[in-house]
């Protein structure tokens, strides 16, 4: 009879079915994550607005007194370079402990060193990526006022 015929199920498609549940998780996860990534962005794009905006008549007046724009760019650069060092110092430690010691259980990491080496390296192109753009236009749009329009306008 050709209605009794059952095409026996593949491992694969067993284990699917059965853990919906676990991929339901992972969505649920990455959906959370790409939000805490986006209002990450928009608090480090706030504090920089709060801080260049701080600085506006600071920069004017060294502007009033000869410094270029790439004196100008260093003021803020370095400040923010010293914090991306520090966070850098503590946050890639503490990831990869928490790696380490809570999702992988102690257990070493089968891809080896290089694939581990080359994730924090694309994380902190990322992150450097994202800082930078917002200050570099902020720290730009700053150099390229009229600095006596900013102190009129203070």
């Amino acid at each position: 009879n050709e209605g009794d015929y059952h095409m026996a199920m593949s491992l694969y498609d067993y284990m699917d079915q059965n853990n919906s549940i676990w991929h339901s998780i992972g969505f649920i996860a990455w959906t959370v994550a790409i939000i805490a990534f986006i209002i990450t962005l928009l608090g480090i794009y706030s504090a920089i607005s709060i801080d260049t905006t701080r600085r506006r008549r600071e920069m004017a007046v060294r502007k009033i007194n000869g410094a270029k724009t790439s004196q100008i760019t260093m003021q803020f650069a370095n400040l923010y370079v010293k914090l991306f060092i520090v966070s850098t110092v503590v946050s890639i430690p503490l990831s990869a402990f928490i790696i380490k010691h809570v999702i992988l259980n102690g257990q070493l990491y089968d891809k080896g060193a290089g694939y581990a080496i080359m994730f924090y390296l694309f994380i902190l192109a990322v992150m450097i990526l994202f800082v930078t753009i917002p200050i570099g236009f902020k720290i730009h749009r700053i150099a390229r006022e009229n600095p006596a329009d900013v102190i009129k306008s203070e």
